[in-house]
């Protein structure tokens, strides 16, 4: 039996199997790849096939989508909004995890208005989300009209690459980088290693989204917060860089998060693999995601070895994926 790296996130959930299992592009199941012998990928404990049979040899109900109602919007500053909208209890429980993200437009407009969007804060008691959003084009743009409530999908997970090392580490010392907009899936990282018991330092950038609205949830969660700027010139200061080895080497870390762009990730890994320690690493999911359901191919991101995967389901090594962007 073969075993990749690569898995999926949706595998085993009320959403699997899903389109890909009816055209034979299954990112698990090797009969639902066409292959005739049994040789899951990685083995969830539910059968995938055995799944799609009994559903009548076809896909289960994929997502809806759903209205929500605004219970608070405001522009933090010309760029950025903040959002909170009423959900079902059940919705806010399955975004309350690392790496949840909706897709939400203006009901009044098509369905090519969509726009992935992390959740950084669900509550799961009241049924309701909080949203960050930066202005960056025209589906953003139209978040600036106040509205009674918005078209919502979901739930989606893969925000985050790394998933696995988030959930493993208990009683550890992390460390989370974070810059900009990335603040917003930050959240949720810090909420799922500080429920596992860990001590959280968290490396703070507002960089261009000019807000720290973050800062108030970390701070609640009981992490340590250093602000400082982290890039300049394109690539990680030179005081940030000192900083984090650093903290690195007092602190102990047994995990990163890399909250930002690419770049960010680049050279976060290349520091974590200059110590000797074997540290593990999780990082903000930086694909162009269009569709959410392994469709349209938008998300499409080679890894290391020259395969590709769709970034929008499935869960890959970081360093696999950023090993393949800079190849």
């Amino acid at each position: 039996m073969t075993y990749e790296s690569v898995d999926c996130v949706d595998a085993g959930t009320d959403y699997c199997p899903c389109y890909l299992s009816e055209t034979n592009d299954c990112l698990i199941c090797s009969q639902l790849q066409g292959k005739l012998f049994c040789d899951c990928i990685n083995w969830k404990g539910v059968c995938i096939y055995q799944e799609y049979i009994w559903n009548g040899s076809r896909r289960k109900d994929s997502r809806e989508n759903i209205n929500a109602s605004v219970l608070n919007i405001f522009m933090l500053n010309e760029k950025v909004i903040f959002i909170k909208l009423k959900v079902s209890r059940t919705l806010a429980r399955e975004l309350n995890q690392p790496g949840s993200y909706i897709f939400i437009k203006n009901s009044n407009y098509p369905e090519f208005f969509n726009t992935p969007m992390s959740v950084m804060y669900a509550d799961e008691i009241n049924g309701t989300i909080d949203l960050l959003i930066q202005v960056r084009g025209i589906k953003t743009k139209i978040f600036q009209k106040t509205l009674d409530s918005f078209q919502i999908r979901g739930p989606y997970w893969n925000g985050i690459m790394g998933l696995k090392n988030l959930k493993k580490v208990s009683n550890k010392n992390c460390l989370m980088v974070v810059r900009g907009i990335a603040q917003a899936p930050s959240v949720g990282v810090a909420k799922k290693l500080k429920f596992s018991n860990n001590n959280v330092y968290v490396i703070f950038d507002e960089g261009t989204s000019n807000t720290s609205i973050s800062k108030e949830y970390f701070d609640k969660l009981g992490c340590e917060i250093k602000e400082m700027s982290i890039m300049e010139n394109r690539s990680i200061s030179s005081a940030a860089s000192a900083f984090i080895k650093e903290t690195i080497n007092e602190k102990d870390i047994d995990l990163i998060f890399s909250g930002g762009t690419d770049i960010i990730h680049k050279e976060i890994i290349e520091i974590k693999n200059s110590f000797s320690k074997d540290i593990l690493l999780a990082c903000t999911n930086n694909a162009n995601i269009c569709c959410g359901e392994g469709i349209c191919g938008s998300c499409n991101t080679r890894l290391k070895d020259g395969k590709r995967i769709k970034a929008c389901k499935a869960q890959a090594d970081p360093e696999e994926i950023l090993g393949g962007i800079y190849r």
